[in-house]
């Protein structure tokens, strides 16, 4: 089944909660396979993308996904090998505090209320959090700015709100 955070999606989501995602991102053949249409390969590889809830446990969502491939397998008699070639945990600030000052700066940055929501992707706050420290995500990204992707660009405005943000957490 699927996971749901108890934390809200970005603007634009499908969904108002983040949920966990799991994304094929590459499947191809190695080279001792001849590519042909009408053939069913002995061997095939892939490579995928599985997202964690902010607050989900990765080793205990790593011992879920290889004991859901490993009974996939079993099921269809197929032999595979699975390598996990990075992993990141999920964070979130568990400080309300901190939070709250964040909102506040960004309020005033803004001249007008803010939306807090969980970031879909990974960034390197979890390393921060891994320590103990206050963190919270914050950045220019917007709907249409191409992120990851050719042509991906920020806003000279949203630049110059995160200036007046920073001014103003640093004044509280």
């Amino acid at each position: 089944g699927s996971k749901i955070s108890r934390f809200p999606s970005p603007p634009g989501s499908p969904v108002p909660y983040v949920w966990g995602r799991f994304t094929i991102n590459i499947v191809k053949l190695p080279p001792s396979e001849p590519e042909k249409h009408n053939r069913i390969p002995g061997e095939a590889w892939a490579g995928f993308d599985m997202r964690l809830l902010p607050e989900e446990d990765m080793e205990e969502a790593i011992r879920e996904l290889l004991s859901t491939i490993s009974s996939i397998a079993m099921k269809h008699g197929v032999t595979l090998e699975t390598t996990i070639l990075g992993k990141q945990k999920g964070w979130y600030s568990k400080n309300q505090a901190f939070v709250q000052k964040v909102v506040t700066a960004a309020s005033k940055a803004r001249g007008g209320d803010i939306r807090i929501a969980a970031e879909l992707g990974g960034n390197d706050g979890s390393f921060f959090d891994e320590y103990g420290m206050d963190v919270i995500a914050f950045g220019t990204i917007r709907e249409g700015t191409n992120i990851h992707s050719e042509g991906e660009f920020v806003y000279l405005e949203d630049i110059e709100f995160f200036r007046k943000f920073m001014v103003e957490f640093l004044k509280a």
